[in-house]
């Protein structure tokens, strides 16, 4: 997560710097000053100091107390002079500097909290639960072990405080005061990483805390969660929730109903999202329909699909790895809906365009991870937004 200004890019990006580079400056600074000392005249005695004399007493430079001051405004007094202003700056900057990583860090911050979320990963869906999460009046400390910098962080449309630490280490869960807060989310990118978070914070919340962990609830088994002491409810399908509306929008449903036979329906881009996805088109409970996978290692993926998941659909996987060459390619007769469920949105509307020039008919469902206004036959459905009004439920819910 990084700052919007400029400016405070740049002072993350100097406080990000190794101490060893940052003090180079004020040792150049030092021996600059005590250099000038050896050769200015300085003080009322107008004398020029020895080196060691010079090195010791150009130190009190940098804390507002010169040992002298030059005696004239040639070129090396209006150095020093320069030298003599400058120091005292570095310090300032350096205590600065201390202040900001100890006393504002979010750890310090984040301590005050009380009835407050806390979100354990600071991605794309992250930033939807605290944008929801503020907007309910919740105060907000998200945890990242990427996050560009700590302390409060004003992004678009929130203010969180910011922890850099790890969700599946109970010292770091502990620095966003967990066992106060109100709900905890686990919004990694990675499942399994968010479950085994969870688990380490049951252990530190026990039954305070309301606990989300996003995950796919459909391959999750209770054997799995029980060792954790987390229960179907716990359990946020971020895919789910936004496969459950595609796959029940008015436009599909006619598609489909329209077909005449074996209803052909093409998903492309067969990762989390199209399993979800074509999870939930099975419970429409249609016997005639043929899917067509696009993906990567489809058949292999086709295969696995049809042994573990039986149903009268056909399921088959197509040989062409790439989207944008299956749509150019496309010929005969032309699939009634296409799913287009690539993370890649600029991608997904090449291949839409490609397929709507071929076919002005087309049913075509974008998946996209931006807002998109519809066109006539072109259905496009925000992840983020989708997720987003979910969660107006989940954080609606109050816990003692």
């Amino acid at each position: 997560m990084k700052p919007n200004s400029r400016a405070a890019q740049a002072l993350v990006w100097l406080v990000g710097v190794p101490l060893a580079v940052r003090l180079v400056v004020p040792l150049l600074l030092w021996v600059s000053t005590a250099a000038l000392y050896t050769v200015v005249p300085a003080g009322s005695e107008g004398r020029r100091m020895g080196w060691l004399e010079a090195l010791h007493s150009s130190l009190r430079v940098f804390v507002l107390d010169p040992p002298a001051y030059p005696s004239g405004l040639d070129g090396g007094g209006i150095a020093l002079w320069t030298l003599i202003f400058l120091a005292p700056l570095i310090t300032t900057a350096a205590v600065a500097d201390f202040v900001r990583a100890t006393l504002l860090s979010g750890e310090v911050l984040a301590q005050g909290y009380a009835g407050h979320v806390v979100i354990c990963g600071a991605g794309e869906h992250g930033a939807v639960i605290a944008r929801r999460a503020h907007a309910k009046g919740f105060k907000v400390v998200m945890l990242d072990r990427d996050v560009a910098h700590t302390g409060l962080v004003k992004q678009r449309g929130y203010t969180a405080v910011i922890v850099r630490g790890d969700m599946t280490d109970p010292v770091d869960l502990t620095a966003t005061c967990v066992q106060n807060a109100a709900h905890v989310f686990f919004a990694g990118g990675d499942p399994l990483v968010n479950l085994r978070g969870a688990g380490a914070c049951r252990e530190l919340v026990h039954h305070g805390a309301a606990l989300h962990v996003l995950a796919d609830n459909a391959s999750l088994h209770d054997d799995v969660l029980a060792p954790m002491a987390l229960d179907r409810d716990d359990i946020v399908d971020q895919f789910g929730v936004a496969a459950r509306t595609l796959a029940n929008l008015p436009q599909v449903h006619r598609a489909m109903e329209r077909a005449t036979g074996r209803a052909e329906v093409v998903i492309v881009g067969f990762g989390r999202f199209g399993q979800a996805l074509l999870r939930e088109l099975q419970a429409l409970e249609r016997s005639a329909v043929c899917v067509t996978l696009v993906d990567r290692k489809a058949r292999d993926k086709a295969t696995q699909w049809n042994t573990e998941n039986p149903s009268p659909w056909r399921i088959v996987g197509d040989e062409t790895r790439d989207g944008l060459r299956w749509a150019t390619a496309l010929r005969g007769h032309p699939p009634d809906v296409v799913f287009l469920c690539l993370d890649n949105d600029a991608m997904s509307l090449r291949i839409a365009t490609t397929l709507r020039k071929k076919l002005p008919n087309l049913v075509l469902v974008l998946r996209m991870n931006t807002e998109l206004v519809d066109g006539e036959g072109l259905i496009s459905c925000s992840i983020p937004r989708l997720f987003e009004q979910a969660l107006e439920g989940i954080l609606s819910r109050r816990f003692p």
